[in-house]
């Protein structure tokens, strides 16, 4: 019930700010874990508190320069890895698992400065949680969305594949793990400060993907720059 309570916890920026901090203080406290001093969680525009967060850098990188890296011990792994098929690969089960006995460890749990995003995480901006009349929009703009779903549904994907392929229930503490899981997992692995970065998908983005992720089973994780960022980019 206190994890529940949790979720509805509105936080000011000013709260965020402090998370952020407490999230990278935690990260640099473990012998083989590094942040660099040139990246920041932020707004995105300092005078706008509701422009959204983003991570930036406040000087130039260079191609190649690690941006941050977590040992294997900072991650959280699915309990299924590897996946062997196309759904769980999509959301693995075992990930949902491992991040509910997290959870439910409350302050006993080691990722206790990760886990305060997840009470923070609004399941409201999910495509699958807007109006019927929100989704319809975004298929006639894009043009390119399948109606094999919509807000009509009895079952949005992520419930439908915790419910049918992972056995789980409706319980909302399970359903807000997997859309959260869904929506912030590097495949098998939930890796703490990477999924702060703002994703970008299709070819046509490229051009502004400046950071790669390199995880190594059994050691860790490392945001490595692709090429040269200049100062107040966004990552």
């Amino acid at each position: 019930d206190q994890i529940e309570q949790a979720w509805g916890q509105r936080r000011s920026p000013e709260q965020m700010m402090e998370q952020h901090r407490e999230l990278i203080e935690w990260i640099r406290s473990h012998p083989d874990g590094f942040v660099s001093d040139k990246l920041e969680i932020r707004v995105a525009d300092p005078n706008n508190p509701a422009s959204g967060s983003g991570m930036f850098v406040n000087g130039p990188i260079k191609e190649g320069e690690l941006l941050y890296s977590l040992p294997w011990d900072l991650l959280i792994k699915a309990d299924d890895a590897p996946a062997d098929g196309y759904l769980r690969k999509e959301m693995s089960c075992g990930l949902v698992r491992s991040l509910l006995r997290e959870l439910r460890l409350g302050d006993e749990s080691t990722f206790v400065p990760y886990l305060k995003y997840f009470q923070s995480f609004d399941e409201s901006g999910l495509v699958e949680n807007w109006s019927v009349d929100g989704y319809n929009l975004l298929w006639e703009i894009s043009g390119h969305w399948s109606p094999e779903w919509s807000p009509s549904s009895l079952d949005d994907p992520v419930v439908y594949v915790w419910l049918e392929y992972c056995d789980g229930s409706r319980h909302p503490l399970e359903t807000k793990a997997a859309a959260y899981v869904a929506t912030r997992a590097e495949d098998f692995v939930l890796i703490p400060l990477f999924d702060l970065a703002n994703h970008r998908n299709g070819h046509m983005n490229y051009a502004h993907v400046n950071k790669k992720i390199e995880v190594v089973d059994g050691v860790g994780a490392d945001g490595i720059a692709t090429r040269d960022i200049a100062a107040g980019e966004e990552i």
